[in-house]
């Protein structure tokens, strides 16, 4: 998988992040890729931890510190963040905008509202949100 000025997603990444998604709908899932600046080596579900999981999502600081000390032990950076809209489009919220923490990170969202899900990938720098082309296969 790479992230550059686009995401491009392995099919079988792509259905398993449908599919976890739509596990743990009506709640909010969430996970992170690392890898190498502009890959997604390694993608990890998380469990959210947030007392809202129906529209909120938070990873627990115990899974994202050791998600960052695998990243660190091999040189890599969180280049993946993802989360889901169960009943919303997939499009940042104000919070997500406010937590985006990796500017050099894709925030991939993939909405569950409609009959078919939809993935889309943006960037967030500095609150400023730009949509990225987005294919899988």
């Amino acid at each position: 998988a790479r992230t550059t000025d686009r995401l491009v997603l392995p099919t079988d990444l792509y259905d398993r992040l449908v599919a976890f998604g739509q596990t743990v709908a009506p709640e909010e899932c969430c996970g992170i890729g690392i890898g190498p600046t502009g890959e997604i080596a390694e993608f990890h579900p998380l469990v959210n931890v947030h007392h809202e999981p129906v529209t909120r999502y938070e990873a627990s600081a115990a899974d994202q510190l050791r998600l960052y000390l695998r990243a660190d032990e091999r040189g890599w950076d969180t280049t993946f963040v993802f989360h889901t809209h169960p009943a919303t489009e997939p499009y940042p919220s104000v919070t997500d905008v406010a937590l985006a923490a990796w500017p050099d990170a894709v925030y991939a969202i993939l909405g569950l509202a409609n009959e078919q899900p939809l993935l889309r990938a943006y960037r967030i720098i500095d609150e400023v949100i730009t949509e990225l082309p987005f294919t899988a296969g």
